[in-house]
């Protein structure tokens, strides 16, 4: 059992956006792909877990962006397990371009979850959530909790359907990636480049549901986006660019 898990993935056709670099969702999938093959690996999966009604579940994230993939190119995701923090289980990765240089850095905090009660549970049995005596953090805190008291403008209107459904039964966190970047318009992206995105997910959204999707600015910046229905916030997202 490796503490350290490398997996190649090849960008496809789908996962490169107009301007021929790889989707910051597409990567968000490889690395949930990875790491749970990693867990699997290690027997604390999905398939492990479901025996006793738990899941992993993603509360929050941050990706930094180096460099740029597009169409056919080889891609290295290397994940290792990297701390407990309260009840948050650290996972970080590093994706590799075809030429063995740093594409991205991202560091994840994950609960494990009662699939029954939906509580989190104490993480008192994860002996190999240890990291690796050669890997340090990818950076110097874990993913933060996401604040935004300042105005916001409601974009659009969500409602969940059949292809945002996960094995889970609820719209799959990537999903809520595509929705903040989609409400930024196709101008944004030609006029500017993706440095990194936070993420906060922090309650289910159901097949029928509707929710809002709302933008504001930090410091001018970076842009702020939400999902909420009523007072209910689903997840918070900023995106920082250049």
């Amino acid at each position: 059992m490796s503490t350290i898990w490398r997996e190649n993935f090849k960008v496809r056709t789908y996962e490169a956006d107009l301007n021929n670099n790889v989707k910051v969702s597409s990567l968000f999938d490889y690395m949930q792909e990875a790491a749970a093959n990693h867990a699997e690996s290690l027997n604390y999966g999905y398939n492990a877990l479901t025996k006793k009604n738990q899941a992993w579940i993603l509360s929050r994230a941050v990706i930094e962006l180096y460099g740029s993939a597009g169409f056919t190119d080889e891609l290295v995701v290397e994940t290792w397990a990297q701390s407990i923090d309260k009840l948050f289980a650290i996972r970080d990765f590093i994706i590799y371009d075809c030429m063995n240089k740093i594409l991205a850095k991202a560091s994840t905090a994950w609960l494990l979850v009662d699939t029954v009660n939906k509580r989190p549970l104490r993480l008192t049995e994860l002996h190999h959530h240890t990291p690796p005596e050669e890997k340090t953090p990818v950076f110097n805190e874990n993913p933060p909790k996401i604040e935004y008291n300042e105005e916001k403008n409601l974009i659009c209107d969500k409602i969940a359907e059949y292809t945002d459904i996960d094995l889970n039964q609820h719209v799959n966190n990537v999903k809520f990636i595509e929705y903040g970047l989609d409400c930024l318009g196709r101008d944004f992206f030609e006029k500017n480049r993706l440095t990194g995105v936070k993420l906060n997910f922090l309650s289910e959204f159901k097949f029928g549901e509707k929710i809002g999707i709302y933008k504001g600015s930090i410091n001018g910046r970076c842009i702020y986006i939400e999902g909420a229905r009523g007072d209910n916030k689903i997840f918070k997202m900023i995106v920082d660019y250049k």
